[in-house]
């Protein structure tokens, strides 16, 4: 799926175009938000957007199933600034993720995570806006709409051995939410994703083909693992839809 992360922005985008195709309807020149609402957007805030933010809004910003399906990209129009430009939002409102106010003048700053716990606290999650946005598409992928297979459950440490043994780790670091650590494994056919490190925690799996995820299930399933949710429980050949998630 991911085996490294390019070093310019422009491959950056380039792949995420690429994972787009590959899990998703491809990108359309009207995916993005329009140039003039993000001019609009920086008179307003008195300042410009970094180069990597605002790449991201003008290529694919304005795609409400890549990254507003569970979770929400914050439309330039809503952005505002306090120590922090909040440009996504959690479900519940329960984290935001932002860029420091220190750090707008750069063209790829780091993306910081509040605390779910400490009020003010926030944790630096991903280096740079593109790289925070490759990894959040993946997160974002278990609440697809064109997965073939679906789920998720409490893991063992065997059920995390295993994973870590059979699938590559996806080159993004360890994030704080929705638990420490949070991990992601797969390939082209599967994407895991590891709430709570490797003595148990929550495990997520979503997969573009029937047998990828059967080959999965087979490799966890002698560790104890059972599904709390799976696509199993809707009719053969089922095909996630907007009304289940």
């Amino acid at each position: 799926m991911i085996e490294s992360i390019p070093r310019s922005l422009k491959d950056r985008w380039e792949l995420l175009a690429e994972l787009v195709k590959q899990w998703r309807h491809p990108l359309t020149v009207g995916d993005g938000f329009p140039e003039e609402l993000l001019r609009n957007t920086e008179q307003r805030l008195g300042c410009r957007l970094p180069l990597a933010l605002r790449s991201w809004y003008l290529l694919a910003g304005n795609r409400k199933d890549l990254w507003s399906h569970n979770d929400e990209l914050v439309p330039p129009d809503q952005l505002e600034i306090k120590d922090f430009l909040t440009i996504y939002i959690e479900n519940q409102a329960v984290v935001e993720w932002g860029i420091r106010r220190a750090d707008l003048d750069r063209d790829d700053p780091p993306v910081f995570v509040s605390d779910i716990e400490e009020q003010g606290l926030w944790h630096r999650q991903n280096p740079t806006v593109s790289e925070f946005a490759l990894q959040m598409f993946v997160f974002q992928l278990k609440w697809s709409n064109r997965n073939r297979c679906y789920a998720n459950g409490p893991g063992k440490a065997a059920t995390h051995q295993v994973i870590e043994r059979h699938y590559p780790r996806l080159p993004f670091p360890d994030w704080h939410w929705p638990d420490w650590p949070t991990r992601f494994y797969g390939n082209e056919e599967v994407v895991i994703e590891s709430n709570g490190g490797s003595e148990g925690g929550w495990i997520w799996v979503c997969s573009r083909t029937e047998p990828a995820f059967r080959t999965l299930e087979c490799l966890v399933f002698p560790t104890g693992l059972q599904w709390a949710s799976t696509s199993d429980e809707w009719p053969t050949g089922w095909v996630s839809s907007e009304s289940v998630f």
